[in-house]
């Protein structure tokens, strides 16, 4: 059996790995109103990934026989920008924002499993803060992209069809 606080706290993290799908989906939708599709595509990707990996929380938790708690969800908050040559650049740094945000919940979800000493849970947590440091790294580098460009509508759609590919 779980440790109720970490049942707690995983159950949390589910809820937010939704959440963090409601980001990437209302970027997507941002971007694709915007007609910047390879930067929508993108972030429909990421939200894919983000409703996998509620699914392994899910799924843990029923695996060490813990029930999995659906929660409603709050709209996700995300930038609403027109300029075209900002749009990427604040959607993106947007989701790096939240990609920390997911870091340090992780990191915290493990301190706690290293409390109440569940090993299994620290392993599991593993790949998930493996994962972190790569989310991370593909948004910094989208962002240095940007920073590049320097609002050159050219590069910008270059970028765009770049993130569709």
């Amino acid at each position: 059996m779980l440790d109720e606080s970490l049942t707690i706290s995983l159950n949390s993290q589910y809820t937010f790995a939704r959440y963090s799908e409601a980001v990437y989906q209302a970027l997507a939708v941002h971007l694709d109103y915007l007609n910047m599709v390879g930067m929508a595509a993108y972030m429909r990707k990421r939200a894919g990934e983000e409703h996998a990996h509620a699914g392994k929380f899910a799924e843990y938790l029923v695996d060490r026989n813990a029930v999995a708690t659906v929660a409603a969800l709050e709209a996700p908050q995300v930038p609403t920008i027109t300029d075209t040559l900002l749009v990427g650049f604040e959607c993106f740094q947007k989701a790096l924002e939240h990609e920390r945000v997911v870091t340090s919940r992780i990191e915290a979800l493990y301190q706690i499993a290293d409390e109440v000493e569940d090993g299994r849970t620290c392993v599991f947590l593993h790949w998930f803060l493996a994962e972190q440091v790569e989310e991370e790294k593909s948004l910094e580098e989208i962002l240095t992209r940007f920073k590049l460009a320097s609002g050159n509508g050219a590069a910008i759609l270059i970028i765009d069809k770049a993130l569709g590919e």
